[in-house]
């Protein structure tokens, strides 16, 4: 059940005075929506009958008024290691429903994973490294790029059939000529929100920048920036609403580009570093990059932009006045960044091994997850929250829970699970907030398993004379 879904059952069921059915949907539904269960039950004054029962009931609502919306928030595990690619893996990417993931790697393929259990699907050829994949919102198209490519490849989901090559070629500009770009090395690649619009950018000395109609990928227009005549492009991001394009590129710039008017605004930095990741936060208002050691927050203003016009020539970058807000943590260069679908945790990835977890918008650090035997490389989110990959120089890809009970119901939990919550409380790693929060699941997952038998595997049966002893006479 969705929230709104919790919501009208919960009003329901009070308005009725459904008690009984109240208390077994807490025991069933996501920790969160337990615990709001229980209060609402507790203040009735309801019981169920039985002492043993009452007596649950009771130490249940008690935990429930300690339980917090962010307690669990720095929580992860990981659950799964995929195997399968022979050389680093470089780039994810995961569907919009959450059932799909796509990984891409050095071995020159592409393999697509179900989740959320990471049973292999199909391995694509690519026959070069690829650099960049990128899923459409509608979930029917995989894009991806490489540096050897002879351009991108457009693959249809969930079976992944080759649809389109789209060659990287000379063309005419709606003013000027510009010569043969070839094959292009193909940095990286982005689905407008509406999917009309797959955009391209090279890093190679051609055109840098491209838009293509989708499905069938006809191009449509080169984007004009005039800070530099040639320029390359390190990485590209859609704002949630479409309307403007966040484009990092050489000379150290990072511009938010209005795709209405082509209007634009340069990001401040104040070290001379190149952007390498960038990522919008699920409402549009902030952006953040990664260069070195650093994450980077820009904060967009209220209201309405006020865009630089599409002819402003500057001889040298001079930065917009935007808020701009740093991070510091990690021990190596960050390779990539993704934000949870509800903008509430920020991830980043590393060469130090390590993925450190961050609270937005504030920025305070959450955890750090050393499940890692070698630099990481790419990062996604699942839409639905529920999980988070990550691609390392080791080949496999991690599958990690981040506050695995903040949307999985209890009545989904494992005794895997289970086992996951007893070794984290008995770590001695937590503080009073997160120890309250988890001793209420294990709780809720207890009453929830009580009755579950464990079968082991059938005794072996023994033959008529197996053991018989031939005694001499």
């Amino acid at each position: 059940m969705t929230d709104k879904e919790l919501e009208v059952t919960l009003e329901a069921l009070c308005g009725s005075g459904r008690w009984a059915e109240m208390w077994r949907l807490a025991q069933e539904a996501p920790a969160r929506w337990g615990a709001r269960l229980l209060l609402r039950l507790s203040a009735t004054g309801w019981g169920p009958e039985g002492d043993a029962a009452r007596a649950e009931y009771e130490e249940l609502a008690r935990q429930a008024g300690r339980w917090t919306e962010t307690g669990l928030d720095s929580l992860a595990w990981c659950r799964t290691v995929l195997e399968g690619h022979k050389g680093p893996v470089t780039c994810l990417a995961i569907s919009p429903d959450s059932r799909l993931l796509a990984s891409a790697s050095d071995d020159m393929t592409v393999r697509l994973w179900n989740l959320p259990d990471g049973a292999p699907l199909k391995t694509l050829e690519a026959y070069n490294r690829i650099t960049c994949l990128a899923i459409s919102p509608d979930g029917r198209v995989l894009a991806s790029g490489g540096r050897n490519e002879s351009g991108a490849r457009l693959w249809s989901l969930p079976d992944g059939a080759l649809l389109k090559t789209i060659e990287c070629v000379d063309y005419y500009d709606h003013e000027d000529f510009y010569p043969p770009i070839g094959v292009e090395p193909i940095e990286c690649i982005a689905f407008s929100p509406d999917v009309r619009i797959l955009a391209i950018g090279y890093s190679g000395d051609g055109w840098p920048l491209e838009f293509r109609k989708m499905p069938g990928g006809r191009r449509l227009f080169s984007m004009r920036i005039r800070l530099r005549r040639k320029w390359r492009v390190y990485n590209l991001a859609f704002s949630p609403d479409g309307n403007a394009l966040a484009i990092s590129r050489d000379n150290y710039i990072v511009q938010l580009c209005s795709l209405r008017d082509g209007g634009f605004l340069v990001m401040p930095m104040p070290n001379k570093r190149r952007i390498k990741s960038l990522v919008f936060s699920p409402d549009g208002r902030t952006l953040v990059g990664s260069a070195g050691k650093t994450v980077y927050f820009w904060r967009q203003p209220d209201g309405t932009p006020r865009w630089r016009q599409p002819d402003d020539t500057l001889s040298e970058p001079c930065p917009d006045e935007l808020p701009l807000k740093t991070l510091e943590g990690h021990e190596d260069r960050i390779t990539s960044l993704a934000i949870s679908p509800d903008g509430r945790i920020l991830a980043s990835g590393s060469m130090d091994r390590t993925v450190r977890l961050w609270r937005l918008p504030d920025g305070a650090p959450l955890n750090i997850l050393k499940g890692h035997s070698s630099p990481v490389y790419s990062l996604a989110f699942s839409p639905d929250g529920q999980t988070m990959a990550s691609g390392c120089n080791d080949n496999v890809v991690r599958l990690w829970s981040l506050n695995p009970f903040y949307r999985m119901p209890i009545s989904q939990a494992s005794i895997r699970d289970m086992v996951w919550v007893q070794e984290t409380l008995s770590n001695g790693n937590l503080n009073a907030e997160q120890r309250n929060c988890l001793e209420f699941v294990a709780a809720l997952i207890r009453l929830r398993r009580q009755f579950d038998i464990q079968l082991g595997e059938p005794t072996r049966r023994i033959e008529a004379g197996e053991f018989d002893i031939e005694i001499e006479r």
